[in-house]
């Protein structure tokens, strides 16, 4: 793990954005209005501005939601691009390089499974939903004298969607998640995103550039462990090692890394701004920070990082790739 990183600033808060590009604004608020998200603001660029800070030459449509619970931290950008760049990652496999997917916490999974499949069962819409899976919190054996205290998961993927829901049964963890009065589907904001990498030796950089601090030591999972087959669909002989990064003292908003072993495919061209579907991450920093981010950035190895300017909100905002390939979205809010 790097010496370097308490001398970084983290973010303000948890991850701030999970950003859809989208191909029907209209339809797409409908749909997360049934997760609890209204809209907070709305804005837009022009296909020269658009190239200078996200490299897609296109005019840009957002909607920027925030949950019925919080607007603080994981929150949903909605991106519609005039001319989208591709598809994007659509039904790529969970554990392919550049998949990404948004977490969040329900009140009732098999309620939200039932929901996503009664739509595609009235309407013919594709929705890949699995079935849950189960993972224990305790080392306790569950049976009906000691039911089971853990978690159940869902992961549900659509053309422009890829979200895992999970519910906590016979524990509660504060903080992690909110949940809004008389929301459609009780949901709480996204808590956790998720992504992919090649190798595990070049996580460190979310710590060295973002100031992240890892929640617990790295742990290594493989297709054996029946919950994680079942909720990644997981191939035969797959493994991998995850580290969760947190912001120091910020109980929800976590990035969970996967480090794969051996190959998988590469859909990281897929997994950026301009493709419809989940599309990038962004972090919200407190005010004048972005000017000296810029170069730590450029310092820990991150490429196309952008000028500093303003994003389709008008903040103070810029874009880069990290050495993982991946794309990011920084910004400015507050002091």
């Amino acid at each position: 793990m790097s010496t370097e990183s308490t001398a970084i600033a983290p973010p303000r808060t948890g991850l701030f954005e999970h950003m859809y590009g989208v191909t029907d604004l209209e339809g797409a608020r409908r749909y997360w209005a049934q997760l609890g998200f209204e809209p907070l603001a709305e804005g837009t660029l022009e296909a020269e501005r658009a190239h200078a800070l996200y490299g897609v030459e296109s005019r840009l449509e957002s909607v920027r939601l925030r949950h019925r619970a919080t607007q603080r931290q994981g929150l949903i950008r909605l991106m519609r691009w005039e001319s989208a760049a591709g598809q994007g990652l659509k039904f790529a496999h969970p554990l392919d390089l550049g998949s990404r997917w948004s977490g969040f916490y329900v009140k009732d999974v098999l309620e939200m499974r039932d929901a996503y499949r009664d739509q595609a069962a009235l309407t013919g819409e594709r929705w890949d939903v699995t079935d849950p899976s189960r993972l224990p919190v305790t080392d306790q054996t569950p049976s009906f004298y000691d039911p089971f205290v853990g978690i159940r998961e869902i992961f549900v993927v659509g053309g422009e969607h890829r979200h895992a829901f999970l519910q906590r049964v016979r524990f509660d963890r504060p903080g992690f998640g909110s949940f809004a009065d008389a929301t459609p589907l009780a949901c709480t904001e996204a808590t956790h995103g998720n992504v992919v990498m090649p190798s595990f030796t070049t996580h460190a950089f979310y710590a060295d550039a973002l100031g992240l601090v890892p929640q617990a030591e790295p742990m290594r999972l493989d297709w054996t462990m029946p919950a994680i087959r079942q909720s990644l669909n997981m191939r035969e002989g797959q493994a991998f090692t995850v580290i969760v990064y947190q912001v120091p003292e910020v109980p929800t908003g976590f990035l969970r890394v996967y480090g794969m072993e051996g190959p998988v495919e590469d859909r990281r061209a897929d997994s950026r701004p301009g493709q419809l579907g989940l599309c990038c991450y962004s972090y919200a920093f407190p005010a004048g920070d972005l000017a000296q981010r810029r170069a730590v950035l450029e310092a820990a190895r991150a490429t196309d990082v952008s000028a500093v300017q303003a994003n389709e909100f008008g903040e103070t905002s810029l874009t880069f790739n990290a050495p993982d390939g991946y794309a990011w979205h920084l910004l400015e809010q507050g002091p």
